[in-house]
């Protein structure tokens, strides 16, 4: 609304205005990372200091304005977690399975029937999965790339 207050204020007619805010909303639109993100967010990559004082030496990492983040929010990246998740999975499997096959108790020539019609249902329904989700993947790291392009270039 304020967009639309500014653009009347300074003179523009109310479809001038209409189409203004229109263009602010369709560049807001979308991922997080947009046009309207990269040129309204002030971003600093390296410490004010370093700007101010002059210095004989070439800038290194140290000079950047990396914040490192916390534990609690990259825990789950970590080697040791991601193996600790899979040795975790592959003991209690067995034990899962004890468990559902005290609660559910399946005869032979049903579980052949379940087999027969289940098993390729599920295995088509994750084939699908897999593939949305490569397909998600590969259009993340071409708009990552854009992304970094454009930002690049603004710079």
């Amino acid at each position: 609304f304020g967009l639309f207050q500014r653009e009347i204020s300074n003179g523009s007619n109310l479809i001038q205005a209409f189409q203004k805010v229109s263009k602010r909303i369709q560049d807001r639109a979308g991922d997080y990372e947009n046009k309207f993100r990269f040129l309204s967010d002030f971003r600093s990559y390296s410490k004010r200091q370093m700007l101010k004082n002059y210095h004989l030496w070439a800038p290194t990492l140290d000079d950047l304005n990396q914040v490192p983040p916390k534990w609690s929010k990259i825990a789950w990246v970590t080697t040791p977690f991601r193996v600790g998740v899979f040795v975790s999975a592959f003991f209690a499997f067995p034990h899962l399975c004890a468990i559902l096959n005290a609660l559910v108790e399946v005869s032979a020539d049903e579980f052949d029937i379940i087999n027969e019609q289940f098993t390729p249902g599920i295995g088509i329904l994750y084939g699908t999965f897999v593939a949305l989700t490569l397909d998600i993947l590969y259009e993340r790291q071409g708009k990552v790339q854009e992304n970094a392009s454009v930002e690049a270039a603004l710079l």
